[in-house]
Protein backbone atom coordinates (compact mmCIF):
# COMPACT_ATOMS: atom_id res chain seq x y z
CA UNK A 1 0.00 0.00 0.00
CA UNK A 2 1.45 3.32 -1.13
CA UNK A 3 -0.97 6.03 0.08
CA UNK A 4 -1.97 8.86 -2.25
CA UNK A 5 -4.70 11.49 -2.52
CA UNK A 6 -8.27 10.28 -2.03
CA UNK A 7 -10.33 12.31 -4.49
CA UNK A 8 -13.78 13.46 -3.40
CA UNK A 9 -16.61 11.61 -5.10
CA UNK A 10 -18.76 8.50 -5.12
CA UNK A 11 -17.02 5.14 -5.07
CA UNK A 12 -18.51 1.69 -5.56
CA UNK A 13 -17.23 -1.48 -3.96
CA UNK A 14 -15.87 -3.48 -6.90
CA UNK A 15 -13.82 -6.26 -5.28
CA UNK A 16 -12.87 -7.97 -2.06
CA UNK A 17 -9.72 -10.02 -2.64
CA UNK A 18 -7.74 -12.26 -0.35
CA UNK A 19 -3.97 -11.87 -0.02
CA UNK A 20 -3.44 -15.16 -1.85
CA UNK A 21 -5.16 -13.72 -4.96
CA UNK A 22 -8.44 -15.58 -4.60
CA UNK A 23 -11.72 -13.70 -4.55
CA UNK A 24 -13.55 -13.58 -1.25
CA UNK A 25 -16.79 -15.54 -1.10
CA UNK A 26 -18.44 -12.72 0.84
CA UNK A 27 -21.25 -11.19 -1.21
CA UNK A 28 -21.46 -7.50 -0.52
CA UNK A 29 -22.34 -4.33 -2.41
CA UNK A 30 -21.47 -0.83 -1.34
CA UNK A 31 -21.52 2.85 -2.18
CA UNK A 32 -19.22 5.28 -0.40
CA UNK A 33 -19.25 9.07 -0.71
CA UNK A 34 -15.99 10.86 0.11
CA UNK A 35 -16.23 14.64 0.65
CA UNK A 36 -13.52 16.68 2.37
CA UNK A 37 -12.40 14.47 5.20
CA UNK A 38 -15.76 12.75 5.69
CA UNK A 39 -17.29 9.57 4.36
CA UNK A 40 -20.84 8.29 4.15
CA UNK A 41 -21.34 4.63 3.30
CA UNK A 42 -24.11 2.20 2.51
CA UNK A 43 -23.12 -1.47 2.47
CA UNK A 44 -25.61 -4.15 1.47
CA UNK A 45 -24.96 -7.47 3.17
CA UNK A 46 -26.19 -10.87 1.96
CA UNK A 47 -29.96 -11.04 2.31
CA UNK A 48 -30.32 -7.35 1.45
CA UNK A 49 -29.55 -5.97 4.92
CA UNK A 50 -28.31 -2.39 4.62
CA UNK A 51 -25.63 -1.02 6.92
CA UNK A 52 -25.15 2.74 6.91
CA UNK A 53 -22.22 4.52 8.50
CA UNK A 54 -20.59 7.91 8.66
CA UNK A 55 -17.04 8.75 9.60
CA UNK A 56 -14.25 11.23 9.26
CA UNK A 57 -10.86 10.12 8.02
CA UNK A 58 -7.25 11.23 8.01
CA UNK A 59 -4.31 10.02 5.97
CA UNK A 60 -0.61 10.04 6.79
CA UNK A 61 1.85 8.52 4.33
CA UNK A 62 0.11 5.20 3.49
CA UNK A 63 -1.95 5.14 6.69
CA UNK A 64 -5.70 5.69 6.73
CA UNK A 65 -7.65 6.18 9.97
CA UNK A 66 -11.45 6.24 10.12
CA UNK A 67 -13.28 7.71 13.12
CA UNK A 68 -16.87 6.51 13.04
CA UNK A 69 -19.63 8.45 14.74
CA UNK A 70 -22.58 6.48 13.42
CA UNK A 71 -23.95 3.89 13.99
CA UNK A 72 -21.26 3.19 16.64
CA UNK A 73 -18.31 5.25 17.81
CA UNK A 74 -15.12 3.49 16.74
CA UNK A 75 -11.67 4.16 15.32
CA UNK A 76 -10.21 1.86 12.64
CA UNK A 77 -6.76 2.20 11.08
CA UNK A 78 -5.31 0.53 8.01
CA UNK A 79 -3.04 1.12 5.02
CA UNK A 80 -4.26 2.21 1.60
CA UNK A 81 -3.45 3.08 -2.02
CA UNK A 82 -5.33 5.76 -3.98
CA UNK A 83 -5.02 6.89 -7.59
CA UNK A 84 -6.27 6.39 -11.11
CA UNK A 85 -9.91 6.31 -10.01
CA UNK A 86 -9.44 3.48 -7.54
CA UNK A 87 -9.01 3.23 -3.80
CA UNK A 88 -7.79 0.10 -2.05
CA UNK A 89 -7.29 -0.66 1.61
CA UNK A 90 -6.63 -3.62 3.81
CA UNK A 91 -9.83 -4.41 5.67
CA UNK A 92 -9.10 -3.31 9.26
CA UNK A 93 -11.56 -5.92 10.57
CA UNK A 94 -10.34 -8.82 8.38
CA UNK A 95 -6.63 -8.22 7.77
CA UNK A 96 -6.43 -10.90 5.03
CA UNK A 97 -8.71 -8.92 2.70
CA UNK A 98 -8.02 -6.07 0.31
CA UNK A 99 -11.08 -3.94 -0.48
CA UNK A 100 -11.18 -2.19 -3.88
CA UNK A 101 -13.42 0.79 -4.61
CA UNK A 102 -13.84 2.41 -8.03
CA UNK A 103 -14.76 6.07 -8.45
CA UNK A 104 -17.77 6.80 -10.64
Amino acid sequence: MTGGIIDDGTYFLTAIDLYNGETSNRQQAGTLLFAGNSIQSILVQPGGVEERASATYVTLDNGLTFTFGCPDVAVRSTTYTAGGGTLQWINPSIMTEVVTLTKQ
